[in-house]
């Protein structure tokens, strides 16, 4: 094989930290894709990739093979590549939010919900695609599209309805059962005498009542949202509207229960804490 020189230098291997934080983590001699969340399949974008790739090879043969001078023109194809898209390649931590700023001013898209990336799935230039190599009709790719969108937007109504389920009838009653205990302390302790101090019990009573008004304000937000969603039919809208509102609200209601968490003794929390989920065996 002609590779164009006689001697070849070391070249040595690659001995730095593998990128965790990239969808297409370069390991040392191979690319690893590590995007998908447990409970997806890799088949679909497996697919969605191998078509993007074997695109890309058609028109670099359609190139090269019309080419009078085969390794002139493969020379200036590799520069050109790599000219043209090396601002897709990123090397630090794709987690942080400097790395947000620099790919939208690299041009990139960021899609930060499934609302954002289904409808690119329908995208004239990517139903082309799939019907060039035979892959998937037209008529696949939006059915595709609407079934993922739907199972979206099902998970999205399940995960609110158990929310609220997990602080009606038990965050509450947990919340509820702890401050009748530092009231009952309270008055105990007045009882007793001046010289007994009550200031921590009184102290963790108003900040659980005044938040447990917070979360009850922040529940009734989430039933309110929930309901709208039955005035959408469109699947394409309902997808929005989840993102949009349903999941900002869940949010804002966990946010709550977040701080309540903290301040509730640990026999009365019904919940394990991430401590028991981390570091004990049962």
């Amino acid at each position: 094989m002609t590779i164009g020189v006689d001697v070849l230098p070391n070249l040595p291997k690659d001995a730095t930290d593998r990128n965790r934080t990239s969808p297409f983590a370069f390991t040392g001699n191979k690319f690893e894709f590590r995007m998908l969340g447990s409970t997806v399949s890799i088949g679909c974008p497996n697919m969605i990739l191998n078509t993007i790739v074997a695109d890309v090879l058609c028109k670099y043969a359609d190139r090269l093979e019309k080419a009078k001078n085969f390794d002139y023109e493969l020379e200036h194809l590799i520069r050109h590549a790599y000219r043209d898209h090396k601002r897709i390649v990123f090397n630090g931590d794709g987690y942080t939010e400097g790395w947000v700023k620099e790919a939208e001013k690299r041009g990139l898209l960021n899609l930060a919900t499934t609302a954002d990336c289904m409808p690119l799935y329908k995208k004239e230039e990517n139903i082309k695609l799939f019907e060039k190599y035979g892959v998937l009709s037209r008529m696949e790719v939006c059915s595709r599209c609407e079934i993922q969108m739907e199972n979206y937007n099902k998970q999205q109504h399940i995960e609110a309805l158990t929310m609220e389920d997990m602080i009606q009838k038990q965050i509450f009653p947990a919340m509820c059962s702890y401050m009748k205990m530092l009231s009952e302390e309270i008055s105990l302790k007045k009882q007793i005498g001046a010289e007994i101090s009550y200031e921590v019990e009184e102290t963790l009573l108003k900040k659980l009542s005044s938040l447990s008004v917070k979360l009850f304000h922040e529940l009734e937000a989430l039933k309110k949202a929930v309901s709208g969603e039955q005035k959408i039919t469109d699947v394409e809208k309902l997808c929005r509207y989840c993102a949009d509102v349903l999941l900002v609200q869940m949010e804002k209601t966990r946010a709550v229960a977040d701080q309540i968490e903290p301040l509730v003794g640990k026999t009365y929390w019904p919940y394990p804490c991430y401590g028991d989920l981390l570091f004990s065996v049962n």
